[in-house]
């Protein structure tokens, strides 16, 4: 059930399918529902699960169990139920999701970047990889930014998409997740891949990365549940009608994801071979 559930949660997370075989996801379905009662739920009932949340019409069974532990797995009616069920328990939501993102960033992502060199922040692990360079120095068929550093893109992404370094992953933090929603929702300023001013060192880098999460987090801080229920609208593209909660849930994400990988670059270069 374990594995299921936060297999579930790490593939959605990714994009990626995340219904494991039939016959496994059915079994660990039964035991959640064997040792899961779905009442009483909650950390007020010393229960650690969201209440129940009402499956699709053609959900697998491994969403089955991820709605049975308490998981969102669709936007609209699922996201609204749930909103209404947060106000009718009086929970500080805007709060909770505050919590999952400052206790990942102040315990976990900020101090791992702590100390970063330039050597790090351009360390390519394999040949070709896709980093920030000085402009016109870059091979890559689309090389974005406004100042003396450019970032590497392609769209579509060739098949491999190529490795990216610490300073290409801060870069996509710092504009795609973060400044472009800073400046789309709580507004900041104008922010995209091709006028940005990218760091050409790790220490204005993890500046910008400083000053774009504070924005967020405050932005974030100022909505009420009513201001999280409302569509995103025509910045989020083919997500304008879904609700700003699933936004700021996949900006947790991003945050999460990303920071991750940089962690695990930072730990590859200080165990490389000379």
């Amino acid at each position: 059930m374990e594995v299921l559930a936060h297999g579930w949660d790490l593939a959605t997370a990714a994009g990626l399918p995340a219904e494991a075989p039939a016959e496994i996801a059915e079994a660990g379905l039964a035991a959640a529902r064997a040792t899961l009662p779905a009442e009483p739920r909650g950390m007020a009932n010393g229960v650690p699960f969201d209440a129940v949340v009402e499956p699709a019409a053609d959900a697998g069974p491994t969403e089955r169990l991820a709605n049975w532990l308490g998981r969102v797995s669709r936007s609209g009616a699922q996201v609204d139920e749930r909103l209404r069920e947060r106000r009718m328990s009086g929970m500080d939501l805007t709060q909770r999701l505050l919590d999952q993102l400052e206790f990942h960033w102040d315990g976990q992502l900020r101090p791992r970047l702590e100390g970063l060199t330039d050597e790090e922040y351009f360390w390519e692990p394999v040949p070709g990889c896709w980093t920030v360079r000085p402009r016109g120095t870059g091979g890559a068929a689309i090389q974005g930014g406004g100042g003396d550093f450019t970032i590497d893109f392609e769209f579509p992404p060739p098949t491999p998409e190529p490795v990216t370094t610490i300073a290409w992953r801060l870069g996509h933090l710092i504009v795609g997740c973060l400044g472009v929603r800073v400046a789309a929702h709580f507004g900041g300023p104008p922010c995209d891949y091709m006028s940005f001013d990218y760091a050409g060192d790790a220490a204005g880098a993890l500046a910008q990365l400083d000053d774009v999460y504070a924005r967020w987090r405050d932005g974030v801080r100022g909505l009420d549940e009513d201001a999280l229920a409302q569509p995103v609208g025509e910045a989020e593209g083919d997500w304008a009608e879904h609700p700003m909660i699933e936004l700021v849930l996949h900006i947790n994400r991003e945050v999460i994801h990303h920071g991750a990988e940089i962690a695990l670059l930072r730990d590859l270069y200080a165990h490389r071979r000379p």
